[in-house]
């Protein structure tokens, strides 16, 4: 009697175990590793590809990193194990559980030292298989400073959705080693910590095998102008017969600003046509006075967080920098000359009394805010204000600066060489408040 009651509690006890094992073997399968060593995550997304070393032949043990586009790796975090695997024997790679979106495909032979990127990986359906990806040698991305603002402690130049990335320190150019070849949509610049700080420092960038790609990280100011933007080789030469655009004296104008350092690049746009990526990688912009805006464009670049230099008062009020009434808010005036009121402000330039600015006499005025900055005045009744700053933060008309701004008396006109001195000003203000 005693036997068969411990078979009976025997056969209970198995009877349990085996009812637990067949409830957990659903978690056991779901954690399992996949095939090439893939992990899934919880989405049946899978996306998979070869690897190869010539085209045909398969890559075994290469590292592939399927990396999502918007991925930082200034800010963000390592790139997690599920978005990385190793090829199997046939080169193949898989990826269980990946969300929709776009990607970016990177393997890497350690073996070897060669590589393969590809920008913009779809995935936007429930099994994606890949183009097959062939690696190659690499090359490298040097990226030279001029006079641009460098953060050497904490700046950082990088890659967009690549683990691509490198200090910039105290010398005056870095290197990003080990570049997979092809086209790279954009080299980045951010301060560690600042988001806001991200600038681009070029696009397009081809680099090449066992080479070295070269760019520039200079400051780039939007020239923009309403018309011809025929360049001139040297416009300054140009005669009153031969003044044939309505951009002949701004471009007199850029010329001046071009001296200003070697540097900054001036870039030329006209409004026809322009949209808000036109202003993508741009530091700072400088409004010819023939620039006319589009209700979309006044939008655009009254909360534009890059600083902006103004040259023609009808834009005040589009950009809120004064009232919107003509002759009492902004307007033009005959005068020729200007006198500082705030000397020591950075844009006077250690002027100071009444100096010429143009030799035409054109010279455009607005009453800024309270919380303006009043730099120069004309010198005789009504005493309206030609040039005229706020800071970031500062009150405008209805709504605060989002940058620098600078009000500039230059019209269709001819500087005087005080005027030119002051363009120049207004323009390394604006730019080292950045």
């Amino acid at each position: 009697m005693k036997r068969i009651n411990r078979i009976t509690l025997l056969l209970r006890q198995c009877a349990r175990y085996l009812s637990l094992l067949l409830f957990c073997l659903p978690a056991l399968y779901s954690c399992s590793t996949n095939v090439a060593g893939g992990s899934e995550i919880g989405n049946p997304v899978i996306v998979t590809g070869t690897i190869t070393t010539d085209g045909i032949t398969p890559a075994e043990d290469a590292r592939v990193l399927l990396i999502p586009s918007g991925y930082n790796p200034v800010e963000d975090d390592s790139v997690p194990d599920y978005v990385a695997d190793t090829t199997d024997e046939r080169g193949e790679f898989r990826f269980t559980g990946i969300d929709s979106g776009m990607y970016t495909l990177f393997a890497t032979d350690l073996r070897h030292g060669t590589r393969v990127m590809v920008f913009n990986v779809a995935v936007t359906a429930d099994s994606v298989t890949l183009n097959p990806a062939v690696l190659l040698p690499t090359g490298t991305i040097q990226v030279n400073f001029s006079t641009q603002q460098i953060d050497t402690v904490s700046g950082y130049v990088f890659i967009a959705g690549t683990p691509l990335k490198s200090r910039v320190g105290s010398t005056d150019k870095l290197f990003l080693d080990s570049v997979p070849v092809g086209s790279i949509p954009a080299i980045e610049y951010m301060v560690q910590g600042d988001m806001q700080s991200i600038v681009v420092i070029e696009q397009s960038v081809s680099v090449a095998e066992s080479d070295t790609a070269v760019v520039t990280f200079s400051y780039k100011l939007l020239f923009l102008v309403t018309g011809d933007t025929v360049d001139f080789d040297t416009v300054i030469e140009y005669v009153d017969g031969l003044d044939d655009t309505v951009n002949y004296y701004a471009f007199i104008h850029r010329e001046y600003i071009e001296e200003i350092d070697t540097g900054m690049q001036v870039i030329t746009r006209t409004t026809e046509g322009f949209t808000p990526a036109d202003t993508t990688g741009i530091d700072m912009v400088f409004m010819a006075y023939s620039v006319k805006l589009s209700q979309s464009m006044q939008v655009l670049f009254r909360n534009l967080d890059k600083p902006i230099v103004v040259s023609s008062p009808s834009l005040y009020p589009q950009l809120a920098m004064t009232g919107p009434v003509e002759g009492t808010d902004w307007g033009i005036d005959n005068e020729y000359r200007i006198i500082i009121m705030d000397s020591q402000h950075p844009i006077a330039g250690g002027m100071s009394g009444t100096v010429f600015g143009t030799n035409i006499a054109r010279m455009g005025w607005g009453m800024q805010s309270t919380d303006g900055v009043q730099i120069g005045d004309a010198p005789s009744p009504p005493f309206h204000t030609f040039l005229f700053c706020y800071s970031p933060g500062d009150m405008m008309v209805g709504t605060s600066a989002p940058a620098r701004r600078v009000g500039f008396f230059g019209q269709e006109t001819l500087l005087a060489e005080d005027g030119i001195a002051l363009l120049k000003n207004c323009v390394l203000w604006a730019r080292d408040g950045t």
